[in-house]
């Protein structure tokens, strides 16, 4: 991650064009997030991941599918050190999975967006807030329909 942040505020970032400058950032802490989900450190990797997507956001709109994946990352590695009474934790793992729900809905890919549903309905089950795992689960359950109206829509063959 150190690479990382060298190639965002090192002399280079002065000179470069920004898009460059943060796809470089992008690919260390990419890196970076592979090698703390490879040592199990959950909480480093989340970090890494995050970083990952903000990188990604930068780049612009052609990122954007790039940062749900790593923001879901970073949610799933959140979940697996999550306590249910660690609060800061469960505000980040939350805000985490709705960003990436937000940018796969508007990137129509319905079936990760079902996905991060059900990260969201589980976390919710840990929390023990049963009315926001029922809303998750039936958010899914519509996503996955969408998915396989649009396969078998016969009407633009």
């Amino acid at each position: 991650m150190s690479q990382a942040r060298r190639e965002l505020h090192g002399v280079w970032s002065y000179v470069s064009r920004p898009f460059i400058v943060a796809a470089r950032a992008r690919f260390y802490f990419h890196k970076a997030a592979e090698t703390f989900v490879l040592a199990n450190s959950w909480r480093k990797a989340a970090a890494a991941h995050h970083e990952h997507a903000v990188c990604c956001m930068k780049i612009g709109r052609s990122g954007r599918l790039r940062a749900a994946f790593a923001l879901f990352e970073a949610g799933k590695c959140y979940m697996k050190v999550l306590e249910p009474d660690d609060e800061e934790m469960t505000s980040r793992t939350v805000s985490d999975l709705e960003k990436s729900l937000r940018m796969f809905v508007l990137e129509n890919e319905l079936v990760m967006a079902a996905e991060v549903c059900v990260e969201l309905a589980n976390l919710y089950a840990m929390l023990k807030q049963w009315q926001k795992v029922g809303e998750y689960r039936e958010k899914a359950a519509e996503f996955h329909a969408k998915t396989s109206d649009a396969l078998f829509d016969t009407t633009t063959i």
